[in-house]
């Protein structure tokens, strides 16, 4: 048996300490347990990694690309950063809790959570989004988020061990002080559900065509995130997904989208019933779109395929 675990996040997070406590509760059940840290520059906000390996014939402590079981991430843009070591059918428990970084204070770039979240949603097929503010509110205290992140994965099966492993663990090595504190937090995250028990839903087909369902589209910034997974030429989406505002021309949305596919190279093929359009001028531009085929309205995936294809 192996079990990967990486957690991220930035300094001050208590990250070390969530890793050494899973250590810890892996070696009291027999296993062999490896690990280890890459600690940002700064002591305060920079990224903190942590790498923990539990079972048997495990020689490296650094997991491998494509091998974290789970990873825990206690901020959207550094869970981007560690997407890839995530194994295919990996799970990761983020806390959506935004922290711009240093480099966007000093705008090398824009720093957006919501297309962060978006672009994590369409490539992690178990994600658990954990409201930050509201789990904070609940523990009264941000430096024990840590634990209670630790409850929640505890409750998906994440571990080799049990809460009441990480309990007893946690009442001989903790002060008194603080020890009701963690426990308190540790329940709080026991009793959790996030918002998002898995990611976004799609299929591939083949050349680059994904087929998206459950995207939660809202904004320009939404199709950009879709646009950017990494085998992506077309997009298949249900017309349902589309927000109102997309078939409404004088709002400027699917004259956006339209641009947008442009700038990217890629294709999008909108799918449904479009008989309860009634305006004129939306007909014609759906008419002139599939004349030029960068966004399609089509009434099913297998029309849309064999234009693509």
């Amino acid at each position: 048996m192996k079990k990967n675990c990486l957690i991220t996040g930035v300094g001050g997070q208590g990250t070390v300490l969530l890793s050494r406590l899973i250590g810890r509760a892996a070696l009291e059940q027999g296993l062999a347990v490896r690990g280890t840290e890459t600690i940002g520059m700064a002591q305060r906000g920079g990224s903190v990694v942590s790498h923990i390996r539990m079972g048997t014939g495990i020689h490296s402590p650094l997991i491998p690309l494509g091998r974290a079981d789970l990873i825990i991430a206690f901020e959207c843009a550094e869970a981007v950063r560690v997407l890839p070591f995530l194994a295919p059918e990996g799970r990761m428990i983020l806390l959506d809790r935004p922290i711009p970084p240093v480099s966007s204070s000093l705008g090398a770039y824009r720093y957006d959570p919501a297309a962060l979240l978006n672009y994590l949603r369409a490539r992690v097929k178990a994600l658990t989004r954990i409201d930050g503010a509201e789990l904070i509110h609940q523990c009264g205290n941000p430096r024990v988020v840590n634990v209670a992140l630790l409850g929640v994965a505890l409750t998906l099966d994440s571990f080799p061990f049990t809460a009441e492993d990480i309990i007893r663990i946690m009442t001989a090595q903790l002060p008194p002080h603080y020890l009701e504190l963690n426990l308190k937090a540790l329940r709080i995250g026991l009793s959790t559900q996030g918002s998002e028990g898995a990611g976004m839903t799609y299929q591939e087909y083949g050349n680059g065509i994904i087929a998206v369902f459950d995207a939660g589209i809202q904004t320009i910034d939404d199709f950009c995130s879709l646009f950017l997974h990494p085998t992506c030429s077309a997009l298949l989406i249900p017309k349902e997904q589309i927000p109102a505002d997309f078939y409404d021309l004088s709002s400027g949305f699917a004259g956006a989208v339209l641009q947008k596919c442009s700038n990217y190279h890629k294709k999008l093929a909108i799918i449904g019933d479009f008989s309860d359009i009634t305006s004129g001028a939306f007909k014609d531009f759906m008419y002139e779109s599939n004349q030029h085929k960068q966004i399609l309205f089509v009434h099913s995936a297998e029309e849309a395929l064999a234009v693509l294809r």
